[in-house]
């Protein structure tokens, strides 16, 4: 029961809902308006920014069901499986529709390192397992697991392993924001 007494009447909703198994290594993308719950086990949620989070339920917190209900999509359709597409040695890149982000994972041994290189956004990375050092010009910082960093677009940073493995996830801008980006720059540095 909730804190009123009332009981959630959220339970109903796992009837509308697809139940996605997961393995290690795939990752599901969920548009706008989509709900979504996570059941159990550890994943890395990212998300557009927004300033309308909803809740559908089996919460203490406010749900606002005529507003719920307003942006809710009940189109019925299949969970995408999505499984990483590796980019280097190190990096693979899980490829999504979203405009305004790129999720990538990083795996490092403590023989390889991983190169930021020159950037048009920011990188938000978020250490799961092992301990890093991140070095950026002259500065280092040590990160272990459940520590993030924020690097920003102006300075190009390395990643090094302390430790085997390091598990990274990368937030960042989109692939082909960063071409059109590096493009554009191209463009206005020569003469």
């Amino acid at each position: 029961p909730l804190p009123d007494g009332h009981r959630d009447r959220g339970i109903f909703s796992i009837y509308l809902l697809n139940l996605v198994r997961l393995k290690p290594g795939e990752a599901t993308y969920q548009p706008a308006g989509t709900l979504h719950a996570y059941l159990e086990g550890v994943n890395v949620e990212l998300m557009a920014n927004s300033d309308n989070v909803l809740r559908g339920g089996l919460t203490s917190k406010h749900v606002d069901v005529p507003e719920l209900l307003r942006i809710l999509n009940f189109s019925d359709r299949k969970a995408e499986i999505i499984r990483g597409q590796p980019v280097s040695a190190v990096e693979t890149v899980f490829p999504t529709p979203a405009a305004e982000f790129e999720l990538s994972r990083v795996e490092l041994t403590c023989q390889q390192d991983y190169s930021s290189g020159a950037r048009c956004g920011p990188d938000i990375l978020i250490v799961l397992e092992g301990t890093v050092i991140a070095r950026c010009n002259s500065a280092s910082l040590k990160l272990k697991a459940g520590e993030i960093m924020l690097a920003t677009p102006s300075n190009s940073y390395t990643l090094s392993a302390l430790s085997e493995p390091v598990v990274i996830f990368k937030a960042s801008m989109p692939s082909e924001i960063k071409l059109n980006c590096r493009q554009t720059n191209k463009l206005q540095t020569q003469p």
